[in-house]
């Protein structure tokens, strides 16, 4: 009876020590679970920061590169009126000196 309570007072030793060590092991998953969602939720947080902040950079450069484009297509139709103008003035320029031409050629 002696050995009996003996190895029952070692198995109930053993058992509480087991159970000691899941509840160790438990308050430091709990401690990691609650690490790891703080730890998520800043970085959840900075990326939405970051997000926002290229979303900005973004809007400006297309409101930059929609100004510029506007300059651009300014540029090429008063280049386009300049160069239509010039090539007109050289067919009149031209036309003058083919009747010039026409015109010597008749008293030659």
């Amino acid at each position: 009876l002696d050995t009996l309570q003996g190895d029952l007072n070692s198995r109930e030793g053993t058992i509480d020590s087991l159970q000691s060590q899941i509840k160790s092991l438990q308050d430091e998953h709990t401690v990691a679970i609650t690490k790891h969602e703080k730890e998520g939720s800043r970085m959840h947080e900075l990326f939405a920061s970051q997000k926002d902040e290229l979303n900005m950079e973004l809007s400006s450069t297309r409101e930059l590169h929609a100004a510029e484009v506007e300059t651009i297509e300014a540029e090429l139709r008063s280049s386009k009126k300049a160069h239509l103008e010039e090539v007109e003035a050289l067919k009149d320029k031209l036309d003058t000196l083919q009747g010039d031409l026409n015109s010597r050629e008749g008293t030659i």
